[in-house]
């Protein structure tokens, strides 16, 4: 009898905290073959033995005391549950014992489950039914959008691209050496689907390098390349290669010899990565179009089911179903098998659901839908329900109300083609929106108002829309604490006022907001932001102890919502340490006049420039060029410049971009170069000249390949 104890109560230490609160229902569907098939084989290993009957009498007596608590039976089983697939059981007698008490437990909840439901079969698919076509119509409506951004993503990209491309990269550094490459791609063809790519080109590509400290390199090569990602992986097929090393150490000959004997044989270098392939898979499944089909799929069973029926009140639980795509998630993020509930795992969640309240659904005239929860009353909480009334197309009613008396409350009431309230209340939060909604379902007429008090910040913003007209105000105040009477009082605050109006079909036409900053009685904060139809204004001025800023940013957008006419202007002073001055840290004065860019950087310290650049460029429709010239003060030319010649102290940079994608074109030109003094340290140049064809490509992955590791491992870095 006491090893009899001693087992059953390591079980039950095994299986501690069945007594910590849930939230979810006791209405379960399990497999019954199942479960009276591992209890009759556990009984049977059980009965062989006295010692094995007295495990079983244990079991069931503690059973029968606790049958209608619901609540213990549903945890312990989990526990159970997870405790067989642990795997810490080795001893037989105790796993026959464990999976005995689960499928015990399992009968005991089938049938009180069968007591509890109170529904013909034909009343159960009438509901079922309703509520698979209320989730399919619902989301047909609402897909809309998504479909064309899926549509919009797949033509964007899937597309062929032809054209050449090629990049040169010189250096030429006292300190570092000399450095001259360049590399050819002509007559590419780029083919991109989604997220798969491959390119096809003719190369040739050229480096020499005398870099301090490393052996000479002179290299020439040229031939065929085919490079593709798929699915994660990488291929590269080298192939036709004719390799000139006039100048290279003995292991890069192994490197060469290695690559040309590939080449020889006509096979992908193959490189892959599991981190690389997850990430490419779960960016696949942010796809809209993937996204869809699994939401549409998902949707086709019934998620809810009814469990009683009380005159036109149809009482509802998750179905199995909904449990193992709640689990599936996951995975399907990873295009994996979607998982699958376990019987204690459902029972839970059901559980959890019951103690939170009872959901119902009731049908309506006119085809409509209501569905509605009922919290259980808790401690503090007075009220915990609403309803949601819905046709084939749409939300018609939505009605939640919560109070949780002394610690808050909160509302919501909405009704289609008529109003949309909110409301929430508590000690330290007040927010209050009341609007009237139009034909369209648009808001024609709101009041809001948001009060907050906290430490440091206390806000308080009101705002209304009443015959298309626009007002409102608004006052954030910093606290801080005062040592001397240790009560909180005010540091600074922000006030200011809004005033717009609306044209006839609801959009903001113009919008006014005005705000400034007051510090111990002193003004230390002005500005406003002006919006009317395609223009925008903001301005903003500080002026404190320690800085002073003026800030000026205004455009004006044309047909293709580019900026093509605007300015912006900075001027950021600091204060001296030692003086009352304020110098110059930043001046910005960037214009931009149909479309023309013009505009000076310039960065200070102290009285010196240390950085001076000047921008000129174009900006229009799919295209964008952007010349940048930067000079380097003394300082910063001193610092990145390793020169010791004394008439190299000039650091100077120029950058250059330009991009056109008029008529499906890929044109880029990209220059860059750095100037020491008069000599020329570094210089890039990219062009490509491409032009694209939209269209469905396919992208296979290679299966004659060669792992990377085979090629490069021989070479010794």
């Amino acid at each position: 009898m006491k090893k009899i104890n001693k087992i059953i109560a390591t079980l039950f230490i095994c299986l501690i905290g069945i007594y910590s609160p849930k939230i979810f229902a006791t209405n379960n569907v399990t497999n019954n073959g199942n479960i009276i098939k591992e209890h009759n084989l556990s009984k049977s290993y059980l009965n062989k033995t006295n010692l094995g009957k007295k495990y079983i009498n244990k079991i069931d007596n503690f059973i029968e005391k606790n049958k209608y608590n619901t609540k213990i039976l549903n945890k312990l089983s989990k526990r159970i549950e997870k405790l067989i697939l642990s795997n810490k059981i080795k001893d037989k007698t105790a796993k026959n014992v464990l999976i005995y008490m689960r499928s015990k437990i399992n009968l005991v909840l089938l049938e009180v489950n069968k007591k509890e439901e109170k529904i013909e079969d034909k009343d159960k698919k009438y509901i079922e039914d309703k509520i698979v076509n209320l989730q399919l119509n619902l989301f047909e409506k609402g897909v809309g959008v998504l479909e064309k951004l899926s549509k919009e993503f797949e033509n964007l990209t899937n597309y062929e691209e032809k054209g050449d491309f090629e990049i040169n990269l010189d250096i030429n550094q006292e300190q570092l050496g000399v450095v001259k490459s360049n590399l050819k791609l002509n007559n590419y063809i780029a083919k991109n689907s989604l997220l798969d790519s491959q390119l096809k080109s003719l190369v040739e590509a050229s480096i020499k390098s005398s870099i301090k400290g490393e052996d000479e390199i002179d290299i020439n090569l040229s031939g065929l390349i085919d490079y593709i990602s798929k699915d994660g992986n990488l291929y590269l097929l080298l192939s036709k290669l004719d390799i000139k090393d006039k100048k290279v150490n003995d292991d890069l000959k192994i490197l060469i010899s290695k690559i040309k004997e590939i080449a020889n044989k006509n096979k992908y270098i193959k490189y892959s990565n599991d981190e690389t392939q997850e990430a490419m898979i779960f960016l696949k499944s942010l796809n809209p179009s993937m996204i869809i089909n699994n939401t549409r799929n998902s949707l086709s069973e019934p998620l809810i089911t009814a469990y009683k029926k009380e005159g036109n009140r149809y009482y509802l639980k998750p179905t199995k179903y909904a449990c193992d795509k709640i689990k599936s998630i996951p995975n399907m993020i990873y295009g994996l098998n979607g998982g699958k509930c376990s019987d204690g795992e459902y029972n839970e969640f059901l559980t959890e659901l019951d103690e939170a309240g009872i959901f119902y659904a009731e049908i309506l005239k006119n085809n409509k839908i209501k569905i509605g929860f009922v919290g259980n009353k808790m401690l503090g909480i007075n009220t915990n329900e609403g309803y949601i009334i819905f046709d084939n197309e749409k939300v018609l009613e939505v009605n939640y109300k919560f109070d949780a008396g002394m610690f808050g409350s909160m509302l919501l009431d909405y009704k289609h083609n008529n109003h949309l309230n909110f409301n929430i209340n508590s000690d330290n939060t007040k927010l209050n929106y009341e609007s009237t909604l139009n034909k369209k379902n648009e808001c024609t007429e709101m009041s809001f108002s948001f009060k907050e008090k906290g430490y440091p910040f206390i806000s308080d913003v009101k705002l209304s829309l009443e015959n298309k007209k626009i007002n409102g105000k608004f006052e954030f105040k910093f606290l801080k604490h005062n040592w001397e009477t240790g009560e909180k009082m005010e540091k600074n605050k922000i006030i200011g006022t809004i005033d717009g109006k609306t044209n006839y079909d609801n959009k903001i036409e113009k919008l006014n907001i005005n705000y400034s900053g007051v510090e111990d009685s002193k003004e230390f904060l002005n500005g406003k932001i002006n919006i009317s139809g395609s223009t925008f204004n903001f301005e903003n001025k500080t002026d404190s102890e320690e800085f002073k800023s003026n800030t000026l940013l205004n455009f004006k957008l044309d047909k293709n919502k580019l900026p093509t006419n605007g300015k912006l202007l900075i001027s950021i002073k600091e204060k001296e340490e030692t003086y009352n001055n304020f110098n110059e840290i930043l001046f910005v004065n960037l214009k931009v006049i149909d479309g023309k860019i013009n505009g000076k950087t310039k960065v200070f310290e102290g009285k010196e420039i240390i950085f001076d650049a000047t921008h000129k460029g174009e900006l229009a429709y799919k295209k964008f060029r952007l010349d940048n010239n930067i000079k380097f003060g003394k300082y910063l030319s001193q610092t990145l410049n390793y020169s010791k010649q004394p008439n190299n102290n000039q650091l100077e940079v120029n950058y250059n971009i330009s991009i056109d994608q008029t008529y499906n074109k890929n044109n880029l030109d990209l220059f860059m170069n750095m100037l020491m003094g008069e000599k020329e340290a570094f210089k890039m140049k990219i062009k490509n000249t491409g032009k694209r064809e939209f269209k469905k490509t396919e992208i296979k992955a290679p299966k004659n390949t060669i792992d990377y590791k085979e090629v490069f491992d021989t070479y010794d870095y």
